[in-house]
C-alpha cells in the first residue's frame, strides 16, 4: 500500500492526470461541459446580434418609409393635381352628390365668397406620357382643300368668348396689339358682343416632336409662372372651344394681316405647337344654375383645369378623343354667381389634323360625371368627317347631342381683369374677324 502524505496533495492532480484512462474520462467530463457551454453563450450571442441586425433593418425601413410618405403628402399639399382630393372632390359636393356647397365656398369648395379665390398657378401633373402616335392619316402630307372647309360642327349652337392670358399679368392689361382672332377654326363662329366676353392664349412651340403638353412650357421659379419653350409676336383670341376635326396648314395669321406668324426657322406654325388659353368660366342667364360636368374633343392633347384643379387629362398624342373627367368624380355645381378660372393647355404635335370642343351637359342630382359610354373614344373620322365640305358630325357626335351635351357657349366665358376682346365684333380693331387662315 502507498502511503500519500500531507505533501503529496498538491500532486495529485498530476498523479490523476497520469493515472489509468478511467480517471481520464472523469477528467474530461467537466472539460466538454465548459466547451458545451462555450457553445451554447455562442448561439445564443448569434441569436442575439441576429434579432438586433434584423431591428436595425426593420428600422431602417421604417424610417425610409416614413420618410417617402412625408415627402409625398408634402407634395399632395402644395399640388392639388397630385391630392387624393383634386378632381374627385371638385364643386366642394365632398362624398356626398347630392350635397351642395355652402354660401362660403365656391363650386370648387375652396372657401370665400364666389368669385374672390385668390389667383390659382399654373400646376403640371408631372407631365404625362405619350398616349401613342396620331392614326395613319395623321403626318401624311398636306390634304388639299382645307381653306374650303367649313367650321359647321353640326348642332353646335351659340358661340364663346375666349380669354387667355399668361400667368402674372396685371390687372387691367390692355389688349394685344398683334391678335390673332379664332386662327383653328376654318370659318367665323359664333362670337358674344360682349367687349369683355372671350378666351385669351399665349402661344408657344418647339422645334422637336412633342409628346405631351409639357414639353412646351418651362416653370420658372423667380417669377412663379410658366414661360413658353419658345414664343411668338401674337395673342390668340377665341370665343369659344368649337373645333371640330379639320386640316390645319395655315397657320396663325394675326387680324389685318394676310401673313402667318413664323418660327424662328422662317416657317409658319402648324405643328407642335401649344396654345395656353385662360378666361373666367360663368353660367349665362339663360341656362339653369345646377350640376353640369365637362368634357373635351381634342387631337392632339389637352388638359383643363378650374381654379387651379385638374378636372379633364386628355393630353398626349392621338387622333381626336373625348377626354372626360374621373369616372364617378363630382360634377362642378354652378349658379349664377359662378365664376371660375379656366385655364386649358391644347397643343398639336404631328401635322395635319386639330380638333378642340369643350363641351357639357346639365346632370341630374344623383348622376355623377365621367360615365358616359363614349368617354374615351377615339380617331379622326369618329366624331367629325374632315373630309366633308362642309365638315359634318358623324352619328357618335350626333349622339352626344342628343344626351344633352352641348359645345359650352361664348356668353360662358369672360376676359380675365377687365380685358376688352380686339376680335369682338364692334371692336375697334380693324379687320376683327377675319386674318384667319382658312
Amino acid at each position: 500500500m502507498v502511503k500519500i502524505g500531507p505533501n503529496s496533495l498538491a500532486k495529485l492532480p498530476r498523479v490523476r492526470a497520469q493515472g489509468p484512462k478511467i480517471s481520464g474520462f472523469f477528467q474530461a467530463v467537466p472539460i466538454l461541459q465548459f466547451y458545451s457551454s462555450i457553445e451554447m453563450n455562442h448561439s445564443f450571442e448569434s441569436s442575439k446580434l441576429q434579432d438586433f441586425r434584423d431591428q436595425v433593418l426593420l428600422g431602417s425601413r421604417l424610417f425610409w418609409l416614413g420618410l417617402f410618405a412625408f415627402i409625398f403628402l408634402s407634395a399632395c399639399a402644395a399640388d392639388p393635381i397630385l391630392s387624393p382630393i383634386g378632381s374627385q372632390s371638385l364643386g366642394g359636393l365632398g362624398s356626398d352628390p347630392e350635397s351642395t356647397p355652402s354660401p362660403d365656398q365656391d363650386p370648387l369648395g375652396n372657401p370665400g365668397p364666389y368669385g374672390e379665390n385668390p389667383e390659382a398657378p399654373f400646376v403640371p401633373p408631372g407631365g404625362s406620357g405619350s398616349e401613342g402616335s396620331d392614326s395613319e392619316e395623321e403626318g401624311q402630307g398636306e390634304p388639299a382643300g382645307e381653306s374650303g372647309g367649313s367650321d359647321s360642327s353640326g348642332g353646335t349652337s351659340g358661340g364663346d368668348g375666349e380669354d387667355s392670358q399668361p400667368a402674372g399679368s396685371g390687372a387691367g392689361e390692355e389688349a394685344s396689339s398683334n391678335p390673332v382672332c379664332d386662327p383653328l377654326t376654318s370659318g367665323s363662329q359664333d362670337s358674344s358682343s360682349d367687349l369683355q366676353a372671350g378666351i385669351r392664349g399665349e402661344i408657344s412651340y418647339i422645334n422637336s416632336a412633342a409628346q405631351q403638353v409639357y414639353d412646351f412650357w418651362t416653370y420658372d421659379l423667380a417669377t412663379d409662372r410658366y414661360l413658353p419653350a419658345n414664343s411668338v409676336d401674337g395673342t390668340v383670341y377665341m370665343p369659344k372651344f368649337d373645333v371640330p376635326t379639320r386640316p390645319f396648314s395655315m397657320g396663325f395669321v394675326p387680324s389685318g394681316s394676310s401673313e402667318a406668324l413664323k418660327k424662328d426657322d422662317g416657317n409658319p406654325l402648324v405643328e407642335n405647337f401649344s396654345l395656353r388659353f385662360e378666361s373666367l368660366l360663368i353660367l349665362p342667364e339663360n341656362y339653369p344654375e345646377g350640376r353640369y360636368e365637362i368634357a373635351i374633343l381634342s387631337d392632339d392633347g389637352s388638359i383643363l383645369y378650374l381654379n387651379g384643379q385638374s378636372v379633364i387629362d386628355n393630353d398626349g398624342n392621338h387622333p381626336t378623343r373625348m377626354g372626360c373627367q374621373p369616372a364617378g368624380a363630382s360634377p362642378l355645381h354652378l349658379t349664377q354667381n359662378s365664376e371660375l378660372e379656366l385655364e386649358l393647355l391644347y397643343y398639336q404635335g404631328p401635322r395635319y389634323h386639330i380638333a378642340l370642343v369643350v363641351m357639357w351637359r346639365l346632370l341630374s342630382e344623383d348622376e355623377t360625371a365621367g360615365h358616359d359610354s363614349q368617354c374615351g373614344k377615339t380617331g379622326n373620322h369618329t366624331w367629325f368627317n374632315p373630309d366633308s365640305n362642309p365638315i359634318q358630325p358623324t352619328s357618335n357626335y350626333l349622339k352626344l347631342l342628343s344626351d344633352g351635351w352641348e359645345v359650352i357657349p361664348p356668353s360662358a366665358f369672360r376676359l380675365k381683369n377687365s380685358e376688352l376682346n380686339p376680335c369682338a365684333p364692334g371692336s375697334d380693331e380693324p379687320d376683327a374677324t377675319g386674318g384667319s387662315p382658312g
